[in-house]
């Protein structure tokens, strides 16, 4: 269980430097992990929404980088 404060939308984007929409995106493409306590509201422990997308970073260079045929 992760003892980290739950963060809002907002938040997220403004620690990563992105509007809310795109973390809103984030969510719907599930790229990255979310707590909805209600059916509305969606929170984030901002470390595991760090490692998402640091493990979505680096598949997509696998990807890039994976000749193509």
């Amino acid at each position: 269980m992760n003892n980290e404060p739950l963060v809002s939308a907002g938040q997220v984007a403004d620690h990563f430097g992105v509007c809310v929409g795109t973390v809103n995106a984030w969510v719907r493409e599930r790229r990255i992990p979310c707590v909805r306590p209600s059916r509305r509201v969606v929170r984030f422990h901002l470390s595991e929404v760090e490692a998402a997308l640091r493990q979505d970073m680096q598949s997509d260079d696998t990807e890039k980088a994976a000749p193509s045929r």
